[in-house]
């Protein structure tokens, strides 16, 4: 975590203030979902993506302003300089709105759905792809910048102190991830209240959290190899929902 009591409470703002973000781009998202005519999903689908696209960009482009903020205040604190900031965004919002949004109804209809159960069906997915895709402009753009600063050693996962099991994971590994490119780190689901910070020291000091998922994570790896089953991330994964403790843990 940040070395400065001022940069974690930089990060736990950010996270919070980003968050916020994501629920409002979710409202409206929402709200502009009976723009679809679940009669004619393909004819009202054109109208319909154009307004959504448009909202969740907009909040995209907020989620970029507030990480740019964050990290020239973060800089500041944490090297007393502050430095370039990369933006960087999504550029898939449009594809993954229509994925989780009208081509999802129409998958639920083929399953054997009613259309109008499906219609309502789908809109929590949808919800959390909006709330997703906004908040993107801020994780890609503190991966990008920390990847493009020399003085920067990587970025970590933050999770909003309730994660699932895979959340949990990555961000038990600190500062591993590099860039943007980051295949693992830069994968955040539907409803995901993650964010990331950078680190400028390879000094890592996980907090009482991180702690706690990296011995849910050692625990998972030696029931799995304990099992004698051949260790993968499907399995781990598993076996830290059974330990309980995450978002998709089973309810007992």
């Amino acid at each position: 975590m940040a070395s400065t009591a001022e940069g974690r409470e930089l990060t736990t703002a950010h996270r919070d203030a980003q968050i916020q973000i994501g629920a409002r781009a979710e409202i409206e998202a929402r709200a502009l979902w009976d723009r679809l005519d679940i009669d004619d999903l393909d004819g009202s689908k054109p109208y319909w993506l154009a307004s959504t696209t448009i909202a969740v960009n907009r909040r995209m482009a907020e989620s970029q302003r507030v990480a740019s903020e964050y990290l020239t205040e973060y800089r500041l604190a944490e090297l007393g300089a502050a430095g370039a900031v990369v933006l960087a965004a999504p550029t898939e919002t449009a594809r993954a709105l229509s994925l989780a949004g009208p081509t999802r109804v129409k998958r639920l209809i083929g399953s054997g759905m009613e259309p109008a159960v499906a219609f309502t069906a789908a809109l929590t997915k949808f919800g959390g792809m909006a709330r997703r895709q906004a908040m993107m402009g801020g994780r890609l753009t503190i991966a990008a910048t920390a990847g493009r600063d020399r003085r920067a050693v990587g970025w970590r996962r933050v999770t909003d102190g309730n994660p699932c099991a895979f959340c949990a994971m990555l961000a038990s590994r600190g500062p591993v991830y590099r860039d943007a490119a980051a295949a693992d780190g830069i994968q955040y689901h539907s409803h995901c209240g993650c964010t990331a910070e950078p680190a400028y020291s390879n000094a890592w000091q996980p907090t009482a959290d991180e702690e706690r998922y990296m011995d849910a994570y050692g625990e998972a790896r030696a029931i799995v190899a304990g099992d004698g089953k051949a260790i993968d991330t499907k399995k781990l994964l598993a076996a830290m929902r059974r330990q309980g403790g995450f978002r998709d843990s089973p309810i007992t």
